[in-house]
């Protein structure tokens, strides 16, 4: 299975347990911080380290997904939704 069911927890889900999802997880890191901090990549795409404040920002909306779908899990989880 490849989508969290909504019965499923938060960490320990059938998506978690996939080493596919974490190789995507480290490989994207890698090319993200690369792309800023790797001399060559960061020259040739005209990046520059973003601060504190910025890796805060980046990581905060990109916990955004995980934000909206635990509402909407909870959402389905009290009203009985389904996907049909």
């Amino acid at each position: 299975m490849t989508v969290r069911d909504v019965t499923s927890g938060l960490v320990r889900n059938e998506v978690t347990e996939t080493l596919y999802v974490w190789g995507a997880l480290g490989l994207s890191s890698v090319i993200l911080f690369g792309a800023v901090y790797l001399p060559g990549i960061s020259l040739v795409l005209s990046t520059t380290p973003i601060g504190f404040e910025g890796w805060l920002l980046v990581f905060g909306m990109s916990l955004l997904p995980l934000v909206v779908g635990q509402f909407e899990r909870e959402f389905r989880r009290r009203f009985g939704t389904s996907d049909s």
